[in-house]
């Protein structure tokens, strides 16, 4: 397990939040997706995930996406009706709308506060 993530529901367990802190490169990243995957954390009632980098120093560049792509295409089963919400305070915020775009990943939005992304992700979702 990797040790510059943590992860807690909220919003009545519909939610998954991941808050990393420290450095995260693309491989810690995936690798903490991989965990999510294997331990099962995304059950059916889930309606959405929130990672949380405003605490970590986000070291991610174009030269990451393809890899990070790659990933998300081999897991499109596991993820597919989900919302992802990315919570973000910094000018790195180009490169993940950047990512958004060039793949075309309508699932994903980008927020600089955790209110706005927890209430994105309840938008259009059942009553809670």
């Amino acid at each position: 397990m990797i040790n510059n993530v943590n992860y807690s529901y909220c919003r009545n367990e519909l939610v998954l939040v991941q808050a990393y802190d420290d450095i995260l490169l693309a491989e810690d990243l995936i690798k903490s997706w991989d965990i999510l995957m294997e331990s099962q954390m995304i059950s059916k009632d889930i309606l959405g995930v929130v990672s949380d980098y405003r605490s970590c120093d986000f070291q991610i560049d174009v030269a990451d996406f393809e890899s990070i792509y790659l990933f998300i295409r081999s897991n499109i089963h596991a993820i597919l009706n989900l919302k992802f919400a990315l919570v973000l305070d910094s000018p790195k915020v180009a490169i993940i709308q950047l990512f958004i775009k060039r793949y075309h990943l309508d699932s994903i939005q980008v927020f600089c506060s955790m209110e706005a992304a927890m209430d994105w992700i309840d938008e259009g979702s059942r009553s809670i």
